[in-house]
Formats: structure tokens, sequence, C-alpha cells
């Protein structure tokens, strides 16, 4: 190995990290703040769907709740079936008030309306309206 052999391989090598100066602390700041509006964004997705979620399962409560209420009534004979309304209802740690709605005689139409109290969502607190009807046991107009 000659001399000039050791000056072109030390050239070699010192031309090979021409160029390569790395990331500048603009370029780093740039990215970081792409990254956190990215994070920030699913952030905030994430939290509109645990309300969204939340306000879903209120919903179900409430029909849950009205659904139990009509098999009571289904146990009841026909002459308990009547109106009532009940403020405060708690099912699995959620507030609702439940209205029953009792009208005719010999074919009586059933109307639960569940409405969820404690609901952060506007759209979760609407009333829930479930409907049956019961007729009599005899012969009667609706045969």
């Amino acid at each position: 190995m000659n001399a000039s052999d050791n000056q072109t391989s030390k050239l070699h090598l010192n031309t090979s990290t021409v160029g390569e100066q790395g990331f500048t602390l603009i370029e780093t700041a740039i990215a970081l703040v792409v990254m956190m509006v990215v994070a920030l964004a699913a952030a905030a997705l994430f939290a509109y769907a645990v309300n969204n979620n939340s306000a879903s399962y209120d919903r179900t409560m409430a029909i849950a709740v009205a659904q139990q209420h009509l098999e009571r009534l289904r146990t009841c004979s026909f002459d308990e079936v009547v109106s009532s309304n009940e403020p405060d209802i708690t099912s699995a740690g959620h507030h609702f008030s439940v209205v029953t709605t009792v009208t005719g005689t010999t074919l009586k139409t059933i109307t639960v309306t569940v409405t969820p109290t404690g609901a952060q969502e506007d759209w979760a607190r609407n009333p829930l309206i479930v409907m049956s009807q019961r007729s009599a046991l005899g012969k009667g107009a609706f045969y």
C-alpha cells in the first residue's frame, strides 16, 4: 500500500459524509408540531366517541326499562293495568323517568315513555316511547 492509496481512501471516507448533516432544529420542531396536531385530533375523536357511547348506553338502558315495565304489565290482570308515573327509577346506576299511559276499556293501548334524566348528550335525553295493546279475555267488539 503506497501513500497515494492512503490519500485516496482518506479522501473517499471524507467525501462520503459530505451532505449528511442530519435534521436541523427547525425541521425537528415542525415535525413535532405536525405530530402534536395529529395527536390532538385523535384525542378529540376519542373523547367524542366516549361521549356518544355513553349516551348510546343510556338509550339502551331506557329500552330495557321500557321492556321491563311492559313485561310487568303483561303479568298483571287486565283490570290492574292502569296509568302511572314514576319520576325516578335507577337501573344500572342510571336514572330514568317512566310514565305509563293506559287508554281504552276493552282494548287497552299501553304507552310507556322512558326518559333518561342523567344523560350527558341532548339527543340521549329525548324520551323513548314504546306502545302495546292488550285486550280483555272475553269476546268483545274487537274479535
